[in-house]
């Protein structure tokens, strides 16, 4: 089948012979002299990894001898199938590891591309409250501008800030929100305060604590207003989660037009939830609208209390 110049000769029928070297040809026992290399061209035309197979054949297979030796089709094709399955094997193999290599250094890139765009964030102007319970991170853009100091003091109950039920990041926003309250524009009116955090800080909860800081200060009416009304419960949960179950959190749409201010069944204080389109519409009797409502309950131009906007604006 094989010599030990590195020739590959297979047998073209399945009868056994004894093949013996006689320079470029082959003799099969007395039988003819036979080119064999023309039968041998046209059995590897179909061959496309025939010169692979060379090559590693003195690897993969056993060394043998110029001596005679017999061999039929079946062990030949055999050989032949062991050569080809080693050289995909070994390629195979091959590119696993160019695969690897690449994937690591795609990882390395991804690692330091992520670096270079966001940094860690941790209030760097207050120092109130337990670390945020997950990891907040910021655009390296924005950590690079420096936020406001701070010169607003919190009336919250101790137990507030030592038992985290508010994080330092989520009081930080409320400490920031009523100090921007603090403040007037240039038109006499007073500055808002956007909550610009992601999905997952906690805005609900921050927003929850702005309105009991300004319940604790005696601005014990607030109004909130969101596109569901379904968020009026996570509302009560927040406020109930920071340790203010006590203000009550009432639906506008649940109440009779003319009873929110009304002097046996009006809401004397707490939060009124209102989703934006119930701000639209009328009573059909005496041509109320729940917006007039709501300005009433809060008193007019004299109104100090926070409104909040969802998602998330406080004014």
């Amino acid at each position: 089948m094989h010599n030990n110049s590195g020739n590959l000769l297979l047998a073209m029928n399945t009868d056994n012979f004894d093949y013996t070297r006689e320079g470029d040809r082959v003799r099969a026992g007395d039988t003819a002299e036979m080119d064999i290399w023309e039968e041998l061209d046209a059995f590897l035309v179909d061959q496309p990894e025939f010169s692979e197979m060379v090559n590693m054949g003195q690897a993969v297979l056993p060394e043998l001898n110029n001596h005679m030796y017999s061999s039929s089709l079946d062990q030949e094709i055999q050989h032949f199938q062991t050569i080809e399955e080693k050289v995909k094997a070994n390629k195979e193999e091959s590119i696993e590891e160019e695969d690897a290599v690449v994937d690591h250094e795609d990882d390395g890139e991804a690692e330091m591309s992520q670096a270079d765009t966001f940094a860690n964030y941790k209030p760097s102007k207050s120092d109130v409250g337990l670390k945020h319970p997950d990891l907040v991170v910021e655009t390296s853009s924005l950590a690079s501008v420096e936020p406001p100091d701070v010169d607003y003091t919190l009336a919250f109950p101790p137990s507030v800030i030592a038992d985290g039920k508010l994080s330092a990041l989520q009081l930080e926003v409320v400490i920031y929100a009523c100090q921007q309250h603090s403040r007037f524009l240039a038109s006499d009116e007073r500055a808002g305060f956007l909550i610009g955090d992601g999905v997952g800080v906690g805005k609900g909860r921050s927003a929850a604590g702005i309105i009991y800081e300004n319940y604790l200060r005696g601005r014990k009416k607030a109004l909130w207003f969101s596109v569901s009304s379904d968020l009026k419960y996570d509302a009560e949960r927040d406020l109930r989660d920071i340790g203010a179950p006590d203000i009550s959190v009432c639906l506008l749409s649940k109440v009779k037009y003319g009873n929110l201010n009304g002097e046996s069944s009006g809401i004397l204080d707490g939060v009124v939830f209102s989703t934006y389109s119930s701000l639209i519409r009328e009573s059909r009797g005496n041509n109320e609208s729940r917006i007039n409502e709501l300005v009433q309950w809060c008193g007019g131009e004299f109104f100090e209390g926070p409104v909040s906007l969802s998602n998330d604006v406080f004014i």
